[in-house]
């Protein structure tokens, strides 16, 4: 059920070009913002409904939704990709608008007593994991009481947001600038606006946040229709191919090769044959906070705006910011605990679960995937699915 917490928020407006110069907002607005940067890129896809566009990452979501659990070591790892922890769950439980449904304080333990009276009593994250005495599903939900904590920006300030989503204190030099980068000359075009801001608004304002120029601009004028999906390739029947094997050699990791199946005239990828080691960094991509997306990708993701929302929250000075562990967490955001693979290419850090309770969890591997190789080409050739839709 969405919530019914609204925030006010007052914009001004360039009335003649229909655009929003910039949103005036508090704390529990800039907080909303800045959190989109923790969310796990499959916790955005589930939010939105699948409809992201977050390049491919919907069709990878809803590949696993579809995976049959007898090819994942534990029903479990399908939650935990369906379903990824956010280091930053426990702070956003006070968000005024929190658009993330994940219990970040449930953990699960097993039902028989006699298991958790034993001297390794251990307890998951994640729902239905196997218990390594009775191997029982671990589904007797706990809960921990949480530290009183602080979230992002400081109480006290009001924050300028550009339409671009840059985010700035409210002060005379940042609005003069900002209205001489958008070629304001007659301030008789401008006029002060109100909107409320309530769960429906912060879920269109992530999806802009993802696809537009003028993010602002569009949840405010509901400009919806201005961003379009790029055309997709479709490879026709007779088109030839051949097969490839590509191996990484170039990080001190170990290699992983997969098979290529290639539309030699275009050289375009039709698909590739892969084993589990491929397919747990595939999957883990769901796991990824955004936050640590962008920092990955050097801010040149080519999201939407999301990487000025990066930039405001490295540009924020102590006064604004609560604390450098608070823009720790919006700028290197780590994974759950236990959520990394363990081929770790990417150099992830995980949560350390004993930082905050005195807890020990009890995960398996996020997933083995079986390659079923009887593979038919002519299917594969005619359609451009996502890889793993079709067994």
């Amino acid at each position: 059920m969405a919530s019914a917490k609204k925030i006010a928020m007052k914009l001004l407006v360039d009335k003649e070009r229909s655009r929003v110069v910039y949103a005036e907002a508090d704390k529990d607005f800039v907080d909303i913002l800045f959190s989109f940067l923790t969310l796990p890129l499959g916790a955005i896809v589930k939010v939105l409904n699948k409809q992201s566009t977050l390049g491919c990452i919907d069709n990878l979501y809803e590949s696993v939704e579809k995976l049959d659990i007898r090819y994942l070591q534990t029903e479990a790892c399908k939650s935990m990709l369906l379903h990824p922890r956010n280091e930053a769950a426990v702070l956003c439980e006070d968000l005024k608008i929190n658009i993330d449904d994940t219990e970040p304080r449930a953990v699960y333990a097993c039902k028989k007593d006699d298991c958790c009276s034993k001297q390794t009593c251990l307890i998951s994250s994640a729902q239905n994991a196997q218990c390594i005495h009775c191997k029982e599903k671990m589904d007797r939900e706990l809960t921990w009481t949480k530290k009183d904590v602080k979230l992002f920006v400081k109480d006290g300030v009001k924050y300028i947001i550009s339409s671009d989503i840059h985010v700035e204190p409210a002060t005379v030099m940042h609005i003069l600038s900002l209205l001489q980068k958008m070629n304001i000359k007659d301030i008789s075009v401008l006029e002060e606006r109100y909107m409320d801001i309530s769960e429906e608004e912060v879920l269109a304002l992530l999806k802009r946040l993802l696809v537009s120029e003028m993010p602002v601009t569009d949840l405010y004028f509901h400009h919806n229709d201005k961003t379009h999906d790029a055309p997709r390739d479709h490879v026709g029947k007779k088109e030839a191919v051949q097969v490839k094997t590509e191996s990484n050699q170039e990080t001190n990791t170990e290699g992983i090769s997969i098979k290529l199946l290639i539309n030699k005239h275009t050289n375009k990828i039709l698909c590739a044959e892969a084993d589990d080691d491929f397919l747990n960094i595939l999957f883990s991509f769901l796991t990824l906070p955004l936050g640590s997306l962008i920092k990955i990708l050097n801010k040149n993701t080519g999201i939407g705006r999301v990487d000025n929302l990066y930039r405001s929250a490295e540009d924020l000075s102590l006064e604004d910011i609560e604390s450098e562990q608070s823009r720790s967490i919006l700028l290197s955001p780590k994974l759950g605990p236990f959520f990394g693979c363990s081929n770790n290419i990417l150099k992830l850090d995980e949560i350390n679960p004993r930082e905050n309770t005195n807890t020990r969890y009890m995960v398996a591997s996020l997933a083995t995937v079986k390659i079923i190789k009887s593979v038919q080409l002519q299917s594969v050739i005619m359609e451009s699915g996502s890889l793993f839709l079709k067994s």
